[in-house]
């Protein structure tokens, strides 16, 4: 069973596997991708990790044939960069287009293998986190990876915008729901911070304690240049780890764009005041996946995306968050042309997050596992 190194003479082969993966993961999923050519798509998805320096991928062969792959890219983030607020400052990522298997008995008997070189060249560069994007629904490979030591670290999950909300407490007079303002941005960094803090400190998610107030302050602003004409582009993420601004990326290698069809150009923010003070935020956009992207075939190729959501300390357990979670769908309803569904990440060991989100209709579809260990908390 050797192991080697993706190179060029190999990629079409390469390719050949992870359309048969790839086509495998549509079928499940429903999908029909009619006049898609899913080996030349491959070949496409496959390039960037023979010629990209953060960047490599490993093939296993059995008589000389590709018989599965995995490819990674390393991860470094500044306290500058936005994926530090919410990722592991140094990993590598093995997005869910990198890896694949000939046949089910392949993964079984080569993806193992496979993680382990990848381990290695991580290891041999400092890197000692390993994250790797899986789907739900495919639970013969989430059985073989964590049979290979990963665990759940991170969710992406869906919910259909059509179905009810959980009913939500009355919130008291004081307490009020609204778009977030210019002169709430001091506040807004003052709560992302503590979000940030707290994934840190709570959670097995890597996220760095040392985050940046002005790096909290960047993204902030980007919730509130909804007003600023010159801020109507869209934009679009410079890597999958960049995109959406919750842990790691949904579509694989692909990146994401704002969508331009409804009102919500960027990502925006709804607010919970008592008394004055902010209370809590959440965050909306509408994104779609790129046609040509994996994400497009196996989740949907366009989704409301529910982002940072926190409420301050002094507020919890009050209903503060049912009422954003609640207004964000509301929020996605009242578009012109409202996506049929919404999604968000949340961190797996973060014992607020992972049954707030489940009680209120998000089901796992993709789920990142990780090497690192539980947060001992």
């Amino acid at each position: 069973m050797p192991i080697t190194p993706l190179t060029a003479d190999l990629l079409p082969a390469a390719a050949e596997v992870v359309a048969a993966q790839t086509a495998r993961r549509i079928a499940a999923a429903g999908s029909s991708p009619d006049g898609v050519d899913l080996t030349a798509l491959a070949e496409h998805w496959l390039r960037s990790y023979v010629t990209d320096e953060d960047r490599f991928a490993f093939v296993a062969l059995d008589g000389g044939t590709v018989v599965a792959c995995l490819g990674a890219l390393t991860v470094q983030l500044t306290p500058d960069d936005e994926g530090y607020t919410y990722m592991a400052p140094r990993h590598v990522l093995c997005p869910l287009g990198g890896w694949a298997a000939r046949t089910p008995h392949d993964a079984v008997a080569h993806l193992p293998a496979l993680i382990a070189a990848v381990r290695s060249r991580a290891s041999d560069e400092g890197i000692d986190r390993i994250n790797l994007q899986t789907l739900d629904a495919d639970w013969h490979s989430g059985g073989v990876w964590r049979s290979a030591g990963l665990r759940p670290d991170t969710a992406f999950a869906l919910r259909p915008l059509a179905a009810p909300a959980p009913s939500t407490r009355p919130l008291g007079e004081p307490v009020t729901i609204r778009a977030a303002e210019p002169g709430d941005a001091d506040a807004l960094t003052a709560l992302a911070l503590e979000e940030f803090d707290f994934h840190a400190r709570h959670t097995g998610s890597g996220t760095a304690t040392d985050q940046s107030p002005s790096t909290a302050r960047r993204i902030v602003d980007g919730w509130l240049a909804q007003d600023d004409p010159a801020a109507d582009a869209p934009t679009e993420p410079d890597s999958a780890a960049d995109a959406p601004t919750e842990p790691d990326s949904t579509t694989d290698t692909a990146e994401t764009t704002t969508d331009t069809t409804g009102d919500h150009l960027r990502e925006r923010a709804l607010i919970a005041t008592a008394g004055g003070d902010v209370v809590g935020v959440t965050t909306v956009q509408v994104l779609t996946a790129p046609a040509e992207s994996l994400g497009a075939f196996v989740l949907p190729a366009r989704y409301g995306y529910v982002g940072l959501t926190g409420v301050a300390e002094s507020a919890r357990g009050l209903g503060v968050g049912t009422a954003l979670a609640a207004a964000a769908l509301e929020s996605f309803r009242a578009l012109p042309d409202p996506p049929e569904t919404v999604g968000l990440h949340y961190v797996v060991d973060n014992a607020l997050s992972a049954p707030f989100w489940s009680a209120r209709g998000y089901a796992p579809a993709l789920t990142l596992l990780t090497s690192a260990p539980r947060h001992a908390g």
